[in-house]
């Protein structure tokens, strides 16, 4: 209660930018996360589709990858479903800025392996890599 009023029960709520559940499961802030980086990447798509690479190259690091690492710290995907769906998004984003949406073309083909393109892909997967270390060797 808060001045004679109760306060209702939600199921999940947003602080400080993280979507927090009861459960702490994670989930509805990957999918909030997946759904904003893959409106603002159809957004990019749509009005960059005739920039060089380079220009596509920092426009994603300017906008969706801050999306998808923000408090990656706090909330790190640790679930099989939660690395894929975040994956699935890089990719996407990498086919952005590469240019390459063909279906026969894929994330490890020697066409992407880039400097850029390896760091990008794996920057995530580094980092929830050592979330995991970091909160198996404190248990």
């Amino acid at each position: 209660y808060m001045e004679n009023q109760q306060i209702p029960r939600t199921d999940n709520q947003d602080y400080l930018g993280v979507t927090i559940d009861t459960k702490l499961s994670w989930k509805q802030h990957i999918n909030n996360l997946q759904n904003k980086a893959r409106k603002t990447l159809g957004l990019l798509k749509r009005t960059l589709y005739a920039a060089p690479p380079e220009v596509r190259k920092t426009v994603y690091e300017a906008l969706i990858r801050p999306t998808l690492e923000y408090a990656t710290y706090a909330w790190s995907p640790h679930t099989k479903t939660g690395i894929e769906t975040i994956e699935h998004v890089q990719r996407s984003a990498a086919r952005f800025v590469t240019g390459d949406y063909r279906s026969t073309s894929s994330v490890t083909s020697k066409h992407f392996n880039s400097v850029f393109f390896s760091f990008m892909i794996c920057n995530l997967y580094v980092r929830m890599l050592d979330w995991i270390e970091s909160t198996t060797l404190c248990s």
